[in-house]
């Protein structure tokens, strides 16, 4: 089966190990045997030779002596053995898990935006844990389970065989009839187990949905429709549960049944035959001792069966996430690799397609390193898409992204990335404390360095925190502001020392004024950073070396400030809506009444004090 060579795969390092382990566990599985044997020995060997003794039972006694001696030895060896090969074959389980674990989590941090929309989180944790521990339980418990239950049966068969053929033969006809059920029953449960697995997803995916929006749901006072919601979902997985489980209860009672019908024929069938003298009494003993062992692994069996179809429910999981691969990765062949970008960004004829709906159209432009561009435009028109494109976050399908005139897929991806900093509007912090938030990227960074890019991000709130930036803060900056979280997003990116920043609207949460003392810090930033800003206010734009205009995917406009006011359009509608005039006439009177009005004051003031 494809679940199984998966499994066998994933365990490279280990495979020898774990097989010697497997065949080391069946010896104490045939030791089961050897108190029915040893007792059958006693009977017709010292028990049914007591009257032939005559009253002299030194020699009886001594070979029972032997033989319980015997007895209490191999019980001690099969003992030793089983705990040895037990802890043998769970540190092989555990191996897998930390080695799958820790695989999985580094194809996750290399899979691109593209799968984690296809996929939600809930899902995706409930992979890296419940369905791997199911996949670590395949390799403790499901494969030893069905060797020990064939080893064992064997083992009982070959010996009631070489006592009797037709006895063995009575009780073994329930065994083809017990497969059959078990067999009935693995194809039934398969998708139950499916459905199960799905509505366990889905419940865990509620779950994270919800935590991850406490203050939302807390902000509409939506708490009661979210537990009933997760109330539905949890009863969705009950329900689940329970159907998978009277699946299993319709073909218990037939596997129970068969298995428990092997002591009455050795009552009747062997009964007969040692009435017979076709057997010994010792023998028949053995025979009604060893019901257990030829029962216990038909029994055994459904149940193993049962626990199967949970192990492939999980294990096509996981194989789904093994599976995956980003659609975002380097090229083969050699890569370029340069420590430091100088920053100069091209497009050259770049169309950009998701989903099939043409997002960027035959983009033209050049940036030179260390300028400052604006990107403005209504929502849809394209400005995130442009900036993902630049540090590969979804390639272009159709021209080229140029960095210093080579295409970014020619770059090794992690050289490209640590070269550009990027703060977006939707700000994910991590929990830890404020001065690892902002060294994230270079964790070298000294105090020092980690409080004067605070600096020029105008995180100074941060010096009036109780402790500082040590301060522990929640997670995706719980208990911060909407403006001081993108304040340390916007210190983060800066802190790598970037040859090309993003921001995406960074500053949309903080005032006028903060926003100000920020863009002028900005470009008064030490080396040639390129910035590329997002921004919805002519106010973030307005400095900009060029403003980019985009509309359905192309550039419509291209200029500085006073070029675009000039030529209408977009810009100029925005700059007049912003500032609440109807005419850049209007607007220029407005600014003569202020500065008048300011004159005034300012004059007024002079002879007050004078006075």
């Amino acid at each position: 089966m494809k679940q199984i060579k998966w499994l066998w795969s994933q365990m490279k390092g280990y495979r020898t190990q774990y097989v010697f382990l497997l065949i080391l566990l069946m010896i104490p599985v045939i030791m089961q045997l050897q108190n029915p044997i040893i007792s059958q020995m006693i009977v017709d060997q010292v028990i049914l030779k007591i009257p032939e003794q005559k009253g002299n039972m030194e020699e009886l006694i001594d070979k029972l002596i032997r033989l319980l001696a015997l007895m209490i030895s191999l019980m001690v060896v099969r003992t030793f053995v089983w705990r040895f090969g037990i802890i043998g074959v769970e540190r092989c389980g555990q191996k897998f898990l930390y080695d799958f674990k820790r695989q999985m989590f580094h194809k996750l941090q290399n899979l691109d935006r593209g799968f984690y929309k296809r996929n939600e989180t809930g899902d995706l944790m409930t992979r890296l844990t419940s369905d791997a521990e199911m996949g670590k339980h395949g390799i403790v418990a499901l494969l030893r389970g069905f060797m020990e239950c064939f080893t064992l049966y064997m083992a009982t068969a070959i010996y009631m065989f070489s006592k009797n053929v037709i006895l063995t033969l009575g009780l073994m006809v329930f065994t083809p009839i017990i497969f059959v059920v078990t067999y009935k029953f693995s194809k039934t449960a398969r998708p139950y187990y499916m459905r199960l697995r799905e509505k366990l997803s889905k419940m865990n995916s509620n779950a994270q949905e919800n935590i991850e929006a406490n203050r939302v749901i807390k902000a509409f006072a939506r708490e009661d429709y979210e537990e009933k919601k997760f109330k539905e979902r949890n009863e969705d997985f009950r329900e689940a549960n329970i159907t998978a489980s009277f699946v299993w209860l319709r073909f218990y009672p037939a596997i129970e049944g068969f298995s428990q019908a092997l002591p009455i024929v050795v009552l009747v069938v062997g009964g007969i035959f040692l009435m017979n003298g076709k057997i010994s009494a010792g023998t028949f003993l053995a025979f009604n001792s060893l019901c257990w062992t030829l029962a216990a692994p038909m029994r055994n069996m459904g149940m193993l069966v049962n626990d199967t179809q949970r192990f492939m429910a999980s294990i096509d999981k996981l194989m789904e996430l093994d599976a995956a691969e980003p659609t975002v990765k380097n090229r083969e062949g050699e890569l370029v690799v340069k420590e430091k970008l100088e920053g100069k960004i091209e497009f050259r004829d770049v169309s950009v397609k998701l989903e099939h709906t043409d997002v960027l159209e035959h983009v033209n432009f050049t940036i030179q390193p260390g300028e400052t561009i604006a990107l403005m435009g209504p929502t849809g028109s394209g400005k995130t898409t442009m900036i993902n494109c630049i540090n590969r976050f979804i390639d272009v399908t159709g021209g080229a992204v140029l960095i210093d005139d080579i295409d970014v897929r020619d770059y090794d991806i992690d050289v490209l990335r640590k070269n550009i900093g990027i703060a977006n509007q939707d700000v994910f912090l991590f929990s830890d404390t404020i001065n690892r938030n902002i060294a994230f990227g270079n964790t070298m960074l000294r105090s020092n360095k980690i409080e004067r890019v605070a600096k020029l991000a105008r995180a100074d709130f941060v010096w009036r925190m109780q402790n500082g930036f040590d301060t522990m803060i929640g997670e995706r900056g719980t208990g911060l502001s909407g403006g001081q979280k993108q304040r340390l997003a916007l210190a983060r990116a800066i802190a790598i020392n970037p040859s090309v920043l993003i921001l995406d609207d960074t500053t949309s949460a903080v005032d006028m004024n903060t926003e100000s003392e920020i863009r002028d810090n900005l470009l008064g930033m030490s080396g040639n950073a390129t910035k590329i800003i997002i921004a919805q206010r002519y106010f973030s734009a307005m400095k900009a070396d060029r403003i980019f205009i985009l509309d359905h995917g192309s550039i419509a406009e291209m200029g500085s400030h006073k070029e675009l006011l000039r030529q209408g359009g977009y810009y100029q509608e925005i700059y007049l809506l912003q500032r609440g005039v109807s005419s850049l006439e209007e607007d220029e009177e407005d600014r003569r009444n202020l500065s008048d009005t300011s004159e005034e004051s300012n004059n007024g003031m002079g002879v007050r004090v004078h006075g």
